[in-house]
């Protein structure tokens, strides 16, 4: 199971505006390298994000259907196809099921205070 990666590309960094609502509903997983691309991580150009499991191996996945059963680790399980997943909200849209790698940022890239 992913618990950590690079930022999702549908939430707002401070590197990126997040991706429109309509891309991932257009979003085909079978449709080819460069559609499977759009769903991919902004910070390596859309050809991948690094990925750290729950066994504690970190792996750079080429696609974000990479959870559990090809689960998208970037959107929730909206009981459709597992692979494009929902829309996130911040604050408002969570994991699907407990196998449901639903990654999300950390706000507007705030900093840690000790």
């Amino acid at each position: 199971m992913a618990v950590a990666a690079d930022r999702n590309p549908w939430m707002k960094s401070p590197g990126a505006e997040g991706k429109e609502a309509s891309l991932l509903q257009n979003y085909q997983p079978n449709s080819g390298k460069e559609m499977v691309n759009q769903g991919n991580a902004i910070a390596h150009q859309e050809d991948g994000q690094n990925v750290l499991y729950v066994d504690s191996h970190v792996a750079f996945e080429k696609q974000p259907f990479c959870g559990i059963n090809d689960d998208n680790i970037y959107t929730f399980w909206d009981g459709g196809d597992i692979r494009r997943g929902g829309y996130p909200v911040p604050n408002a849209s969570e994991a699907g099921d407990r196998l449901d790698s639903y990654l999300v940022n950390d706000g507007e890239g705030g900093t840690l205070e000790f």
